[in-house]
C-alpha cells in the first residue's frame, strides 16, 4: 500500500509481534517470512478467524505448502514437486521456467469457494476491513435529466466491485446492509474473462 499508510502497517506488525515493514518507492508492506512464525502466529490467526472471500481458497493451499516446510519435506524430490504444485494452482499455471523442467507437473487444485456464514454473524470489523482494499467513495454528477437542477443531479454512492467468484460474499453483504447487488460487464483484461460485481449505497 502508499507509504502514507504506513501507521497501519505498524499496527499489523504490533498486533502479530512478528514480521517486518519493508518500503519500495512510494509503497510499504508488511511481511512474515520466517517458517517458525507463520506456523506459530500468523496460520493460527486465519484458523481461529477464518477469511470469508475466495482468499480463504488460497490460505488453504498455502497453508500445505507452509507445513510441508516446517516439516522439511520439500527437501526431498516428492516434497519439492509438491511445494511447485501448490505455487502453480495459487498463481494459476505453472512459470515457463517450471514447465520447461517439470513437464508433467499437475498444478494442485485449489478447493471450492463456499460460504456459511449468516449476514448477522459478520463482524462489524471485518466488513470495515474488507472494504478498506476494495470501496470507493463518490460524489457524481448524473449525466441524465439535464432538465433538472445542477443540485439535483448531485448523486452520492458508496460502491466497491469483486470478481463473480466473489458473488456469494458480496450477496451477504448485500443481506446485511438491506441493498441491492448489481451486476455490471467491464473491459475484458488480457488473463481472463470476468464480471465484476458493484454494490451500490446511496446515501439518502
Amino acid at each position: 500500500m502508499n507509504v502514507r499508510h504506513k501507521k497501519v502497517l505498524q499496527l499489523i506488525k504490533g498486533y502479530f509481534g512478528v514480521g517486518t515493514i519493508f518500503h519500495s518507492g512510494k509503497n510499504a508492506g508488511y511481511r512474515v517470512g520466517s517458517v517458525k512464525d507463520l506456523i506459530s502466529v500468523i496460520i493460527p490467526h486465519f484458523i481461529k478467524y477464518p477469511l470469508l472471500s475466495t482468499k480463504a481458497c488460497t490460505f488453504s493451499l498455502w497453508h500445505e505448502a507452509i507445513n510441508i516446510m516446517h516439516s522439511g519435506t520439500h527437501k526431498t524430490h516428492a516434497g519439492f514437486l509438491n511445494i511447485l504444485a501448490i505455487h502453480a494452482g495459487i498463481n494459476r499455471g505453472a512459470s515457463k521456467a517450471v514447465k520447461t523442467h517439470f513437464p508433467d507437473l499437475k498444478p494442485a487444485l485449489l478447493p471450492t469457494y463456499s460460504l456459511t456464514i449468516l449476514p448477522e454473524e459478520l463482524s462489524p470489523w471485518w466488513i470495515s476491513g474488507y472494504f478498506t482494499i476494495y470501496c470507493n467513495f463518490g460524489v457524481d454528477m448524473n449525466p441524465h435529466g439535464l432538465k433538472n437542477s445542477y443540485y439535483d443531479r448531485v448523486v452520492p454512492s458508496f460502491n466497491f466491485s469483486r470478481s463473480i467468484i466473489e458473488l456469494p460474499i458480496i450477496t451477504l453483504l448485500a443481506s446485511y446492509f438491506g441493498v441491492t447487488v448489481h451486476l455490471k460487464r467491464v473491459t475484458l483484461s488480457f488473463l481472463r474473462d470476468e464480471w465484476n460485481i458493484i454494490l451500490n449505497y446511496l446515501i439518502l
